[in-house]
């Protein structure tokens, strides 16, 4: 019978397809740490069998703990890393520095992932500098950390040492960072102090801030006779002198480099200035982040005219910004100069070497008056991670820095060295009110080796700058 018969049922449609969802709401979690580092030039220590505790009794007076000294990483523990993206490596570090204490440790997190020390060569002698340690034993999060970092050269046998310092953070208005250079300096000019270095380089307020803490240096040569400090804005910001500050957000690098800054604003009585840290590129101007960038003559303001202009398609040019530069304003401070300590000069025979070391110095600054791509391929041919263009255009600008020399190459302008202190004196704190001896420098000795280059051209008189052509990146 039909009616009996089983009906065959129609399969069931599938499921309409769930639709996707373009957005879900979501807690978002991130890790934000912000730690810095900053390390000077390395001066060269001859071997001696005292140096391990001259290193120590360098950092001593500065510490506010124990001075520890950490050892370059054993063969087996080459790649340990404190990165924590690398949990292997990390394993490894954790091992590795098992017996240092926490605020070594800490130091040596915060400098080894900034890479201001390479700990595979490195040996580091280290202490809080600044700041407080936390009831478990390591600094808080912007105390400043850091010592002396130390390799041998295997070619001369001789320790290059170099000194740094970390943290993390800027603390209020970036006072940590204005802190860490003074410590940064005051371990680089006491390095010098101890003997152990012959010479080095120092812009003058900041060996004036050394002598006062106890560094007998001696300036014997001024090498460069202006100061290549300039504060840059975009052309259309309305920036043209320091009164147009007021208002405005302006960037410095701290570290004792903003004193010519800060004399300006307070020269001219410009207000509501929001001074703002800077680290050592002209990014944050490029974004529009400041409206002024601090900026060295002969390197961050390349780094402006070397970016593309996003509107042209074309590099930036010079008119396209503002610049005021501290030489016209009249708040400039003496920059690099070479530097003694004062018992080891007054020792027999050191004055000779002293002015032999001068004539050579000398001798190679005006030998690239007339040789100027010879310098620069010297420069290329020898490590440089700049390119061409850039170190061209350094040179032209450090060169314009040397010469004309008003007294010859490395002999003091009074005039230029009355106002740095009058600027100093005013303006650094550590300085402000006191009495900078005349005894801080000396000519003879620059005079000396200015007489054993005989005919050469040792004022530049005739120096005008090239016309140099940068290429994106400074390529």
């Amino acid at each position: 019978m039909s009616f009996l018969r089983r009906k065959k049922t129609a399969a069931a449609p599938p499921p309409p397809p769930t639709p996707a969802l373009e957005e879900v709401t979501a807690q978002q979690f991130s890790l934000k740490l912000n730690y810095l580092a900053r390390s000077s030039d390395g001066l060269r220590l001859a071997a001696a069998p005292t140096l391990a505790t001259t290193l120590v009794s360098v950092v001593e007076p500065l510490a506010m703990s124990p001075v520890e000294v950490v050892d370059a990483l054993r063969h087996e523990y080459a790649g340990a890393s404190p990165n924590a993206e690398r949990l292997h490596e990390m394993q490894q570090w954790i091992v590795a520095r098992g017996a240092v204490a926490p605020i070594g440790r800490h130091a040596l997190y915060v400098l080894e992932s900034t890479d201001a020390v390479d700990m595979t060569v490195d040996g580091l002698v280290c202490a809080l500098l600044h700041g407080e340690v936390l009831t478990n034993g390591y600094p808080d999060y912007n105390a400043i950390v850091g010592g002396l970092a130390s390799h041998w050269d295997e070619l001369s046998g001789d320790l290059i040492v170099r000194a740094v310092v970390g943290w993390g953070g800027k603390g209020l208005r970036g006072d940590t960072e204005r802190v860490g250079q003074r410590l940064l300096s005051s371990l680089y000019q006491q390095v010098l102090a101890t003997g152990g270095a012959e010479f080095g380089l120092a812009w003058v307020p900041k060996a004036l801030v050394s002598r006062d803490a106890g560094a007998d240096i001696v300036n014997i040569a001024q090498v460069f006779e202006r100061s290549g400090t300039l504060e840059v804005s975009w052309a259309d910001s309305g920036i043209t002198e320091p009164a147009d500050w007021a208002g405005k957000t302006v960037g410095n690098w701290g570290f004792g480099n903003e004193f010519e800054l800060t004399a300006a604003i307070n020269r001219f009585d410009v207000e509501d200035v929001e001074l703002i840290g800077q680290d050592f590129t002209m990014t944050a101007l490029l974004n529009d982040e400041l409206d002024a960038a601090e900026a060295m003559i002969y390197n961050e303001y390349a780094q402006v005219l070397e970016a593309v202009n996003p509107d042209t398609g074309e590099l930036y040019q010079k008119e396209d910004l503002s610049v005021i530069d501290f030489n016209e304003v009249g708040t400039a401070m003496l920059q690099d100069a070479v530097w003694v300590n004062a018992e080891w000069i007054a020792e027999e025979g050191n004055e000779d070497v002293a002015v032999r070391f001068l004539t050579a110095s000398f001798q190679g600054w005006i030998h690239c008056l007339d040789n100027f791509d010879e310098c620069v391929e010297v420069v290329l041919n020898n490590g440089s991670t700049l390119g061409q263009s850039h170190q061209e255009w350094q040179l032209n600008e450090i060169l314009a820095l040397i010469f004309p020399a008003t007294n010859g190459i490395g002999v003091m302008n009074q005039e230029l060295w009355d106002q740095t202190v009058d600027v100093s004196t005013s303006e650094i704190p550590e300085l402000e009110g006191k009495e900078i001896p005349a005894e801080a420098y000396r000519t003879d000795l620059a005079e000396a080796a200015i007489a054993n280059l005989g005919d050469m051209d040792t004022s530049g008189d005739g120096y005008e700058r090239r016309v140099i052509e940068l290429r994106e990146g400074g390529e």
